[in-house]
């Protein structure tokens, strides 16, 4: 039966199984070519999107699946607009991310800042935020406001290196010098490799 919707979906799921993630992409595909209603191949879809880290085709497949569900205020539906926020708040942080980068290589660094406050709206509990910000901050000489960013950063992640390294080099600008050799060496500390490149470099 070359065009049994529900063998393509059980086929997909096995593949997925054994992470054949090709093979599976094939057959949901087929699936949901065949039967544009089918939620379960939706959601497989999405989740396998999802796992490969293609967020905007993850999305889509959610919202196609929320689309198909008879009854929205389902579990599953709860389920699946619970999953669909968190993600394009991800893609949404992902792409202000890359803004912010750009931005800062631009040489615009206020509206670098502005992009990486926004994330931190979004995310107050993002460690790579804080250092970035952090980073921009200390380009533009507002060494407090940088110290500040850094020490949230590694507040909410204490073995980010690079973040105690930063902090360190801003001690030791405004002289703090016992600051900085304590950051140093919590960076030291933290490294993965204590013999490597990079903990030799700081000591």
């Amino acid at each position: 039966e070359p065009d049994n919707v529900f063998a393509y979906l059980n086929l997909g799921v096995i593949f997925i199984t054994t992470r054949r993630i090709d093979l599976a992409l094939i057959a949901l595909n087929r699936a949901v070519e065949l039967k544009p209603d089918l939620v379960a191949a939706h959601l497989r879809l999405a989740e396998i999107y999802e796992g490969q880290g293609n967020l905007p085709e993850a999305v889509r497949e959610y919202e196609e699946a929320y689309l198909y569900l008879k009854a929205d205020e389902s579990p599953e539906g709860k389920a699946i607009i619970g999953r669909l926020e968190n993600l394009q708040k991800i893609v949404e942080v992902r792409e202000l991310f890359e803004r912010g980068i750009a931005l800062r290589r631009a040489g615009k660094y206020n509206q670098s800042e502005e992009m990486f406050r926004e994330v931190l709206s979004i995310q107050p509990q993002n460690a790579q935020a804080h250092n970035f910000l952090g980073i921009i901050l200390g380009i533009q000489n507002r060494f407090d406001d940088a110290i500040q960013s850094f020490k949230e950063s590694v507040h909410i992640k204490p073995d980010f290196s690079d973040s105690r390294i930063r902090l360190a080099e801003l001690y030791q600008i405004q002289g703090e010098l016992k600051e900085a050799r304590l950051e140093l060496e919590k960076a030291i500390f933290f490294l993965e490799d204590k013999d490597g490149a990079e903990a030799q470099l700081l000591e």
